[in-house]
């Protein structure tokens, strides 16, 4: 995001959240939006261990969460929009006052081994992480098995390559093309 402001990158690869921060500071636009599946959105999920008693957000107050980072769209804006929007947060609370202990693992694979391994209760994440053609880059068929998907929040908007605005419509073209 500094780098498309400040005009050192004038293209880079965004979630959903820092193209808006980059958006709100620099002239940029979106060049390229990721498809999943034939969509543009996904789904931000609460994964649990299978054999948990857990059956919905209700059943986590005072447990162990592990977030993705605080940057991260799904792994934890969309959650926190959902424990907002479930009302059991006020908006910008401090998680920690839902949860027993909040951490964020710094990615989706770490955030899901926390669950496996026992470190956590519940992560948020990417549904396809759990689910999918490429659900193996994160976690084995086998680690998979051992986790459940607890609850999903739709309509998390996907990756996208962002390009600055103010370039050349020639090369703008010309970069859609290349990467296309």
């Amino acid at each position: 995001v500094q780098a498309l402001v400040s005009n050192k990158a004038q293209v880079a690869y965004l979630s959903s959240i820092p193209f808006i921060l980059a958006k709100n500071e620099a002239p940029v636009q979106p060049l390229l939006v990721e498809e999943r599946s034939d969509k543009t959105f996904y789904n931000s999920v609460f994964v649990v261990s299978k054999d948990s008693s857990f059956q919905s957000l209700d059943d986590l107050k005072g447990k162990r969460m592990m977030f993705t980072s605080p940057t991260s769209t799904s792994g934890y804006v969309m959650a926190y929009s959902r424990l907002v929007d479930d009302g059991h947060l006020q908006p910008k609370q401090n998680p920690a006052e839902y949860f027993g202990d909040v951490n964020f693992a710094g990615g989706y694979d770490r955030a899901l081994l926390s669950v496996l391994n026992g470190q956590a209760d519940v992560c948020a994440v990417s549904d396809y992480t759990m689910e999918g053609p490429k659900a193996d880059i994160y976690l084995t068929p086998e680690q998979r098995s051992k986790l459940r998907v607890l609850t999903r929040t739709p309509g998390v908007p996907t990756h996208l390559i962002a390009i600055r605005s103010d370039l050349p419509m020639v090369l703008r073209v010309k970069m859609k093309e290349a990467l296309l």
